[in-house]
């Protein structure tokens, strides 16, 4: 670790950063590592930094996953979170938040739509479904959602929520809430003409603009792993994803193909892109 004390700090102006360190960041009441922790901000929490010290900082990071170890340089700063708490942290861990069309708290859920004894001509569509995420942002009463159904013909659709409720969150890594929204408009032909019982799909929030369903071509028809394409691209920018491990004897649990085998336990998540680079929104870990 190197730091180089008896420098000014110069003043920065405020801007919107997220802590990106996934065991969280500490706030310290001095630009030491030494000094006294003030607070402990978690992955993925809204920050602005007030003001940038030239204390240089270098610190030894290991990947809990891949363990591949790298250096992460940068400086002491003072920061504001977004529910208040000031100190000093190392900007290593913050990335800046550039509004963009889907970002790490973009979420996306899967819901039914309940065509069997609904009226669709009405105003009256409910759907209800949870959020799971690492990175929830609050979801207010009264903004919009966007239904995106996995049959490619069909329009999306947009919801008004009417109520969130923090549901059972202990055990969980990630957040857990319900949702209930109702329909803004009526709904389109193209839905009143289908003979279904239920309409399946995603919902996004906040709503993306132009977003679509991609199906998957590497895996049989009759297995549904959704995919959507939120920039028209043709390519994936988010999806579910899903490994099955098998018991072997004298090797233990291998992974298998979830397609084929018969699971012992399975695992699996959702990904969405930023930058070119996947991350895992939830992961569903075997018990």
């Amino acid at each position: 670790m190197l730091v180089l004390l008896l420098v000014p700090v110069v003043s920065f102006g405020q801007m919107e950063y997220y802590v990106s360190a996934e065991s969280g960041l500490n706030v310290r009441e001095a630009p030491d590592a030494r000094a006294k922790k003030a607070a402990t901000l978690s992955y993925g929490t809204f920050v602005s930094i007030e003001s940038r010290t030239a204390l240089k900082l270098t610190i030894k990071d290991t990947n809990k996953e891949t363990g591949i170890k790298k250096l992460i340089e940068g400086v002491w700063v003072k920061i504001v979170s977004e529910k208040g708490i000031s100190g000093y942290v190392f900007d290593g861990y913050l990335v800046k938040f550039k509004p963009h069309p889907w970002t790490i708290f973009t979420t996306v859920s899967e819901v039914f739509i309940k065509t069997k004894g609904t009226n669709l001509k009405l105003n009256e569509i409910d759907i209800s479904y949870d959020i799971s995420t690492n990175y929830y942002k609050k979801l207010n009463i009264g903004e919009t959602i966007q239904f995106v159904p996995l049959d490619e013909e069909l329009p999306n659709l947009k919801f008004r929520v009417i109520d969130v409720k923090e549901s059972d969150n202990e055990g969980l890594d990630y957040k857990l809430y319900n949702v209930t929204a109702k329909i803004l408009r009526n709904i389109t032909e193209k839905y009143l003409s289908l003979n279904k019982e239920e309409i399946k799909g995603l919902v996004v929030h906040p709503p993306v603009i132009g977003v679509k369903f991609l199906g998957d071509p590497n895996v049989r028809k009759d297995i549904n792993e959704p995919m959507l394409d939120f920039d028209n691209d043709g390519n994936p920018d988010f999806r579910f994803w899903n490994k099955c491990l098998i018991f072997k004897e004298g090797e233990g649990l291998v992974e298998g193909n979830s397609y084929e085998d018969n699971c012992d336990k399975e695992y699996g998540g959702t990904e969405i892109l930023i930058n070119n680079k996947w991350i895992k929104l939830v992961e569903f870990v075997p018990m």
